[in-house]
């Protein structure tokens, strides 16, 4: 109820102070819904005015998406036993996909206050032409139509920025491939690599506002091309298991969700790559001993020409930035051990942890508040059971010392330059009884 006096503070009183002062000079602009804009600038409340003294309290957009998927594919995956110790392995699919998706609004309320201030935005508008106040007038017309006119509760008429409804068609095919050599140096010792051409498919953005402005509300499909070498091991009388892989990824028309404050879409970036090494090790060095630990480096990123040398809004800002909430180091190490109590029960403890650096938790680069700083997550849980393991009591906590870490962030709505951020789960702790009947 109180959201045009939350505009006419945000927009009058300060978003338009640097051309309030030359506002006077188009008072005599006769306004769309009557008067002029001089009555306007003279109101209490000069945004609940230029709506044509219509709040827009209770706007409500009632809208419908569908989207139908239809795919075939055939395939064929062979591994042939070249010799003891070589294996040759060849993949081949062909896969179609055919979808259909659509908006449309079933319903809308008080989106009147929405095309009054689109009216009085375009008499403003005509009213400074030649006048030199040109800018003055679009500054007040378009800042006050995005504030009655929010996407999710505006009419669907496809005029301007305002949902359009549609029904469109979106068709791709690929060819899709993999290769891969594995050789056994000795019983205990493999390597391989592998070279692989992915496919994801493209498909619609299902939001109201994915074909304003006469705009395409498909997306493309992605492509991966993937190397990796590796080598897998059994060491010290199968004890220690050793695996480490380097990788090389390069995908084109990578698909980028994002949410602008206003609305959901997702789209292509031309060029991504992402390239790295994984180390694990497990390893039994006691009877009922368990240790694990993995070590990860990616370095994943757009390159500098990621929009191929041409300006794409969305895309061109992103080059040189690394991926969403991709860590450039990450390290894991955990333990298991249980043993025996007497009486056919055991007892069993287990621990977790991981380390990952700094990373960007959103798609909007060079935001500071947006970086999730490099922090360490511990879990751990004790139990008791049958040896049978039939039935089980355990005490577990997650996340054990409480650290709070950036899921996500993104543009609060409706509130200019302020972020919001969605933080990943806390400490939690609990029992649990497992049992079977």
């Amino acid at each position: 109820s109180d959201y045009t006096a939350h505009a006419d503070a945000i927009l009058w009183n300060f978003a338009f102070a640097p051309v309030l002062p030359a506002a006077p000079l188009l008072s005599n602009v006769p306004m769309a819904t009557g008067g002029t804009f001089g009555d306007i600038l003279a109101a209490d409340n000069q945004a609940l005015a230029f709506q044509g003294g219509l709040d827009s309290n209770g706007a409500y957009g009632q809208n419908r998406f569908v989207q139908k998927s239809k795919s075939w594919s055939f395939f064929t995956h062979n591994v042939l036993h070249v010799t003891d110790r070589l294996d040759l392995v060849v993949g081949l699919r062909y896969a179609e996909e055919d979808k259909d998706g659509s908006f449309e609004q079933l319903g809308s309320a008080n989106g009147q206050a929405c095309l009054n201030t689109l009216g009085n935005a375009a008499a403003l508008g005509a009213g400074a032409a030649g006048t030199g106040l040109e800018v003055v007038a679009a500054t007040i017309g378009n800042f006050s139509a995005v504030y009655a006119c929010f996407p999710f509760a505006a009419p669907a008429l496809g005029v301007a920025f305002l949902p359009a409804e549609y029904d469109d068609t979106f068709k791709d095919d690929e060819l899709i491939y993999t290769g891969k050599v594995v050789y056994a140096f000795t019983d205990t010792v493999t390597g391989y690599v592998s070279f692989t051409h992915g496919f994801k498919s493209g498909g619609f953005n299902l939001d109201t506002t994915a074909a304003a402005s006469g705009g395409d509300p498909r997306f493309d499909s992605e492509t991966i091309d993937s190397w990796e070498i590796g080598i897998k091991s059994e060491l010290f009388d199968r004890r220690v298991r050793a695996n480490l892989a380097l990788f090389d990824y390069d995908l084109e028309d990578f698909q980028v969700l994002e949410f602008t404050g206003t609305q959901f879409v997702t789209f292509n970036v031309p060029k991504a790559k992402s390239q790295g090494a994984e180390l694990e090790l497990l390893t039994m060095p006691l009877p009922g001993l368990d240790l694990q630990l993995g070590f990860m480096w990616a370095d994943s990123r757009y390159p500098s020409d990621c929009d191929g040398g041409e300006f794409i809004a969305n895309v061109s800002t992103l080059c040189g930035a690394d991926f969403t909430n991709s860590p450039e180091f990450a390290i894991t190490a955990g333990f298991n051990f249980d043993g025996n109590i007497g009486n056919d029960m055991v007892y069993f403890l287990n621990g977790n942890m991981r380390w990952e650096d700094d990373r960007r938790t959103s798609t909007q680069p060079n935001l500071d508040f947006d970086i999730q700083e490099s922090n360490t997550k511990i879990n751990a849980r004790v139990g008791i059971g049958s040896a049978s393991r039939s039935w089980t009591l355990e005490l577990w906590g997650m996340n054990i010392t409480d650290k709070q870490t950036k899921n996500v962030t993104f543009n609060t709505p409706l509130r200019a330059s302020s972020r919001g951020t969605f933080l990943e789960a806390p400490r939690t702790y609990g029992v649990t009884l497992r049992t079977e009947f």
